[in-house]
């Protein structure tokens, strides 16, 4: 068993905030990029239905 050193405990704790938070960023812009071509096609279908009805 290793000696416990705060400065350990530190790193790892800043480690870890730093890799979840790239992760989250990655998450997050993929996702606003799947939405955003949700918002696109569902667009073009709505102006589709509109110049069907004109």
């Amino acid at each position: 068993m290793a000696a416990y050193s705060p400065e350990a405990e530190l790193n790892a704790v800043a480690w870890l905030s730093t890799v979840s938070m790239r992760w989250f960023d990655r998450l997050y812009s993929t996702g606003r990029m799947v939405l955003s071509g949700f918002a696109f096609i569902l667009h073009l279908e709505e102006s589709k239905t509109l110049t069907k009805m004109a």
